[in-house]
C-alpha cells in the first residue's frame, strides 16, 4: 500500500472492501509509484480464486502500466474540446458521411442546430432544408457526387420556427474508378452575413437613388447656372457698354465743357463701369470654373509663370519687378485652368509689391513626393494681417480698400475652387508689410 498514491487510497480500500464483500473481480485505475520514485497510471485488476465450496483461496492480479494510454485520451480529450469550442465560435459543423450505407456522421450539431450528436440519414437532414431550397439542394449533391461540380452551396433551413441560412461545402473520396464513397464536409451558419449583405444592398440602393436624385439636381443646378451665364455675359453687357459707350463718348466731345463736379461725376461713371465690368468678367471666370470637363496633362508651371510676367510687363503700365522662377516645376493638371491660377496670383503678387522700392516675385517647389507638387507664389508686398486669412478665399471679400489695391475680389476666389477641382490644397501666410505666400498642393 505505500507505493500507492495518497489520493487513490481511499478509492482502492473502497473498492477492494466491496470486492470482498461481493465476491467481485476487481479492476480500477490507481497511480502507483515505480523504482525511480514516480508514480503512474496502472490499470490494476484482481480476480478471486475459489475452492468448490465457493469459499476465497486467494487473489490473482496484473498491473499494466497505463499511462500513455491515458496522457494520448487526455489530449484527444482536450482536442475535441478545442475544436467543439472552435466550431461554436465559427458557428459550424463538421460532418462525415458513409455513402454506401447512407449515414451521415455528425459529432457536435449545436453550431447549427440543438439535435443531439449522433448519426442520421439522408431524409432527416433534408426536413432541415426550407421547402423551396430542395430540389437545388439535392441537384447540387447529385452534381458533386458525380464529380461534376464540387458540392459548395448556400440553403435556408428551418429549426423550431426560425429560418437560418447555412454555407454547405463538401470533398468526396472516389475509388479507382471514380465512385463517390464517403464524403466529408462543413455546414456553416452564415445567417448573420447573408443579413449583412442585405443591409449592405439596401444601403446601396438607397445611395444610388440619392446619387442619382442629386445628379439630377446638380443638373438642373449647372443648366441654371449657364442661364445665368449667358444673361450676364449678353444682358448685362449690352446695357453696360452702352453705359460706358455714351460716357466715354461724352467725355471726349463735352469733356472741355464739364466743369467741377460735373467733370468729377463723370469720371466716376466711367471707373464705375469699367469695374462693373471687371466683376462681370471675373464672376464669367468663376463660373467656368466650375463646370465643364477637367483634363489632366502635363503643365510646366515654370514656363507659365515668366509667361504670366510677361504678359503683366505688356499690359499693364509701369509693371516693373524682379522674377525669380524656379526651373522645371511640373505638375497634371488642366491647362487653361490652371493657366487662370497663375495668372491671378502672378497679377496679385505685382499688384500688391508694386509700391516697394524693388518688387520681386518668387515662384519655386516647395516640396515633392511621389503624391503629391507643391509650389509658391511669394511676393515682397503689402502682405494682409493672418487674423482675417478666413476671408482670403471668399467671393467679394477683400482684405484692403479699393482707394489701395483695386480689384474685385473674386480671384482667389476662382484660384481655391480650381485648386479644389483638381483635389488639391491652397494655403497663404503673410504678416503686414512682410510679402506674402500662396502655397498650392496638387496631387501627382
Amino acid at each position: 500500500m505505500a507505493q500507492i498514491h495518497p489520493e487513490d487510497q481511499g478509492r482502492l480500500n473502497a473498492a477492494w472492501e466491496s470486492c470482498i464483500a461481493r465476491g467481485e473481480n476487481l479492476r480500477i485505475d490507481l497511480r502507483i509509484r515505480r523504482h525511480d520514485g514516480q508514480y503512474r497510471w496502472f490499470d490494476t485488476r484482481a480476480s478471486a480464486l475459489k475452492d468448490r465450496e465457493g469459499k476465497l483461496i486467494r487473489w490473482i492480479g496484473s498491473n499494466t502500466d497505463v499511462q500513455v494510454e491515458r496522457e494520448m485520451m487526455a489530449a484527444l480529450s482536450e482536442a475535441r474540446r478545442i475544436i467543439s469550442q472552435g466550431q461554436r465560435l465559427g458557428h459550424f459543423a463538421s460532418w462525415a458521411a458513409d455513402l454506401k450505407q447512407g449515414r451521415w456522421f455528425i459529432p457536435d450539431f449545436t453550431p447549427i442546430v440543438d439535435w443531439p450528436p449522433g448519426e442520421y440519414n439522408c431524409a432527416q437532414l433534408l426536413q432541415l432544408a426550407h421547402a423551396e431550397d430542395v430540389a437545388n439542394l439535392q441537384q447540387a449533391w447529385r452534381e458533386a457526387e458525380a464529380g461534376t461540380t464540387p458540392f459548395d452551396i448556400k440553403c435556408r433551413i428551418r429549426h423550431r420556427g426560425e429560418l437560418r441560412w447555412v454555407h454547405l461545402t463538401a470533398e468526396f473520396e472516389r475509388t479507382p474508378e471514380g465512385k463517390a464513397e464517403r464524403a466529408a464536409g462543413v455546414a456553416r451558419d452564415i445567417t448573420r452575413e447573408v443579413a449583412a449583405e442585405e443591409q449592405i444592398r439596401q444601403f446601396n440602393d438607397s445611395l444610388e437613388r440619392r446619387v442619382k436624385e442629386r445628379t439630377a439636381e446638380l443638373a438642373a443646378a449647372n443648366h441654371e447656372l449657364e442661364g445665368f451665364a449667358y444673361a450676364v455675359s449678353h444682358d448685362l453687357r449690352a446695357p453696360l457698354r452702352a453705359i460706358t459707350g455714351f460716357s466715354q463718348a461724352l467725355l471726349e466731345d463735352y469733356g472741355n465743357k464739364l466743369e467741377g463736379e460735373a467733370r468729377e461725376f463723370l469720371d466716376e461713371i466711367i471707373r464705375g463701369g469699367r469695374h462693373l465690368g471687371e466683376l462681370i468678367d471675373g464672376l464669367l471666370t468663376l463660373s467656368r470654373c466650375t463646370r465643364g470637363e477637367l483634363r489632366r496633362e502635363p503643365v510646366d508651371i515654370s514656363a507659365l509663370a515668366e509667361a504670366m510676367a510677361r504678359e503683366i510687363r505688356s499690359h499693364q503700365r509701369g509693371a516693373h519687378f524682379t522674377l525669380e522662377v524656379e526651373p522645371g516645376i511640373q505638375v497634371q493638371g488642366d491647362p487653361a485652368m490652371l493657366e487662370v491660377v497663375m495668372r491671378n496670383l502672378m497679377e496679385n503678387a505685382w499688384k500688391y509689391s508694386a509700391h516697394q522700392k524693388a518688387p520681386h516675385i518668387r515662384v519655386y517647389a516647395d516640396s515633392i513626393t511621389a503624391d503629391t507638387v507643391a509650389w509658391c507664389v511669394a511676393d515682397n508686398g503689402a502682405g494682409f494681417d493672418m487674423n482675417y486669412a478666413n476671408k482670403l478665399f471668399k467671393p467679394f471679400q477683400r482684405l484692403h480698400r479699393q482707394s489701395e489695391f483695386a480689384g474685385t475680389g473674386i480671384g482667389l476666389a476662382t484660384v481655391q475652387r480650381i485648386i479644389h477641382r483638381h483635389g488639391g490644397d491652397i494655403t497663404a501666410s503673410s504678416a503686414v508689410n512682410q510679402g506674402a505666400v500662396f502655397r498650392i498642393t496638387l496631387p501627382t
